[in-house]
């Protein structure tokens, strides 16, 4: 994950999805979290765009996965079409 994200978009995904504390963060409270320097705007959008490059076919994560399921002998048709 860290190498397909800008460090913003990485932390704003880290508070969000609560990745170090256990506890999610509202919009709200990232934006306030960052001293007010980002709108809410800001933090949804960057969330957005984490989210798009992650589920991208061409990120590595998914790469390493679509290997993982060569490797394990799974269809990838079936896999993908849920």
């Amino acid at each position: 994950m860290a190498t397909e994200l800008t460090p913003h978009e990485r932390d704003i995904l880290r508070l969000r999805l609560g990745l170090d504390s256990g506890e999610g963060k509202t919009v709200r409270e990232v934006v306030e979290m960052c001293g007010g320097s980002v709108t809410m705007s800001d933090v949804r959008s960057a969330e957005r765009r984490a989210f798009k490059k992650l589920r991208s076919p061409k990120s590595v994560h998914t790469h390493n996965l679509l290997a993982y399921l060569d490797i394990a002998g799974v269809d990838r048709g079936s896999f993908l079409s849920r």
